[in-house]
């Protein structure tokens, strides 16, 4: 063939332009594409590498490798996650939500979201519409996970007038709430409205971002069949593995901490960085941080998995959840879904 493209003949250039189109275009040429370069190429107009350049700097080659870094972003070049066949299993499971109809659970949220005799918390209401599905997953994770057994202790991170509705899936569960600092005007979940509204047998004052205080908490309170650690991650200024060997101390022997927190790889952040516009929001000015919701960091599903193993943790099941997804980018569930869902236990 070698000999062919020393040829004066342009008939006989057509393999070699057919050869660089197909790896720089990825496709066949057309028929003047063809003749044109193949002419160009008998009469010495062209060479080999002058072909290839005029390829790679045209308007398709440009498209092509646009399209191309698009595809990368969004489906991602990540090593498969590869997980062990019960993890496998387990996390195929909580994502199916089959454990809780959605009928029952709607109707258990309207007696809250929907009741003028159930008195919300400001903001309460709005919270209730965005984490709906959110809830209808955890709640699902919980049957699954054994909340419903004789003795079940819950451990939430967090509380909302969601956090009524544990027990009233799980009525021999007995359910502890953590939650921050707060003044003593607070006007959000304090220790007597855990406890007085949400049913919560104990109230724990908890500052995550102060980690010299971790061992001593861990000494002084009781272990936990399940702890719910959900959308408290990436409003921290902390280490993570710092504060999930804190959570994991808390378990009992066969506890396991439900983990879920933003994708930072979510599509919405993808499409933001393909227009390079940075998906980090900047840090709100004067006291617009007052209720703790800013994001000072989100994750990835790996990154969340290397420190769940740092901090001693084993998996027992993930996914990518699309509580957060509109419904037709939750019918492609991915890597790109809003949010991650963790299950750990002790090793």
């Amino acid at each position: 063939m070698l000999r062919k493209f020393f040829s004066k003949d342009a008939s006989d250039f057509t393999d070699l332009v057919s050869l660089v189109y197909r790896a720089a275009l990825h496709r066949e040429p057309d028929a003047g594409g063809l003749a044109m370069y193949a002419a160009q190429l008998a009469s010495g107009q062209l060479d080999a590498a002058g072909l290839l350049q005029a390829l790679i700097e045209s308007d398709e080659y440009a498209a092509l490798a646009r399209h191309r870094a698009s595809e990368a972003l969004t489906t991602g070049a990540a090593a498969p996650l590869n997980l062990p066949a019960p993890v496998s299993a387990l996390s195929a499971r909580l994502a199916a939500c089959e454990s809780i109809i959605w009928a029952d659970y709607l109707a258990a949220w309207r007696q809250v979201f929907d009741n003028p005799s159930h008195p919300l918390i400001i903001g309460q209401r709005e919270y209730g519409v965005t984490h709906q599905r959110r809830f209808f997953e955890t709640l699902n994770a919980l049957a699954i996970l054994g909340a419903g057994s004789s003795g079940a202790r819950l451990l939430e991170f967090g509380a909302s007038d969601f956090s009524v509705l544990y027990r009233r899936f799980f009525k021999d569960a007995t359910l502890a709430i953590a939650d921050r600092p707060v003044p003593d005007d607070y006007i959000g979940f304090t220790a007597d409205v855990a406890q007085g509204k949400l049913g919560a047998a104990d109230f724990f004052t908890i500052d995550l971002q102060a980690p010299a205080q971790f061992d001593a908490l861990a000494a002084s309170m009781p272990r936990f069949s399940h702890i719910l650690f959900c959308e408290v991650l990436e409003h921290l200024v902390v280490n993570p593995v710092e504060v999930i060997r804190f959570l994991m101390s808390l378990l009992r022997e066969e506890g396991v901490l439900y983990l879920t927190t933003p994708n930072f790889f979510r599509r919405e952040n993808v499409e933001k960085m393909m227009r390079r516009v940075n998906p980090q929001e900047v840090y709100p000015a004067g006291d617009g941080n007052w209720d703790a919701h800013f994001h000072h960091r989100e994750f990835d599903m790996r990154e969340l998995l290397s420190f769940a193993t740092e901090a001693g943790g084993e998996l027992r099941a993930c996914y990518f959840s699309a509580c957060w997804d509109t419904p037709n980018e939750a019918s492609h569930q991915d890597e790109t879904s809003g949010n991650l869902v963790l299950v750990l236990a002790r090793k």
